[in-house]
Formats: C-alpha cells, sequence, structure tokens
C-alpha cells in the first residue's frame, strides 16, 4: 500500500513493491493532470514514463476517463448537450482549493461559432466557465 501524501508533499517512503509503486505513479498523474496542466503536455509525460510503467494510459482521455460518447437533447430546431458544473465543481472545488481560497470566483464565457459557408447552417455556441486564481 503507498504511504500517505499527496502530490505537493509525496509519500512519505516511495513503495518498493512495482504494482504500488505503479499505482501511486497514475494516481499522481492523475490529480496533476487535474490541476488545469495542458492535456498535451499529460500525453508527453505519459509517453514518457510509459517504458518504465508499462500499465499506464497512452493518453490523458483514458487517464481521466473522459466520455466516449455524448448524447445530444433536441430541443425545438436544434441539438444540445450540457454536461453542467456540478460534475466539474466537484472536482475542483475540494476541501484543498477551499484551504487556499476564501471565494469562489467563476469567469464565464460565452461564444457562438458561425460556418465558413453560406450552405452550412450549423452554428456551434459553447458557454464555458473557468476558476479564477
Amino acid at each position: 500500500m503507498v504511504p500517505p501524501g499527496n502530490i505537493d508533499e509525496g509519500p512519505a517512503v516511495l513503495p518498493d513493491d512495482n504494482a504500488d509503486r505503479g499505482h501511486y505513479v497514475l494516481n499522481s498523474i492523475k490529480e496533476w493532470a487535474k490541476k488545469g496542466v495542458s492535456f498535451a503536455k499529460v500525453n508527453e509525460l505519459l509517453k514518457l514514463i510509459r517504458p518504465i510503467y508499462p500499465n499506464l494510459p497512452q493518453s490523458y482521455q483514458t487517464l481521466l476517463q473522459t466520455p466516449r460518447d455524448i448524447e445530444l437533447e433536441f430541443r425545438g430546431d436544434f441539438e444540445s448537450w450540457y454536461e453542467g458544473i456540478q460534475v466539474n465543481s466537484n472536482q475542483r472545488l475540494t476541501d484543498d482549493f477551499f484551504d487556499n481560497h476564501d471565494t469562489v470566483e467563476i469567469d464565464i464565457f460565452i461564444d457562438c461559432f458561425k460556418p465558413y459557408t453560406k450552405r452550412d447552417a450549423v452554428s456551434f455556441e459553447a458557454i464555458l466557465g473557468c476558476l479564477v486564481g
């Protein structure tokens, strides 16, 4: 079993057992990836250390178990997809976050992507949120 510790402090002692060590590496990379690191950097790190830990996933999608299929809802004339704020806020608004922040600030971005050609009648509207700080 991996000794207590977190990605910022590290464990008290790395385990001798390769399986436990691999589990520690996997969990540490997951924690690091959720801290806002670019997915390209996560993929690069996985590629670099996979020869040492071959059981690591090959991409951030597998590491973070991102959904493969998205169910669209039909609303009048258009299709929509809404993940919701709760899924992501629960991952990021942890006790550790509140230990380091007195308030929660979220920047909201709304954008509409129009088609390049007149015959393409599809547009895409994105509403995104980002924790500040």
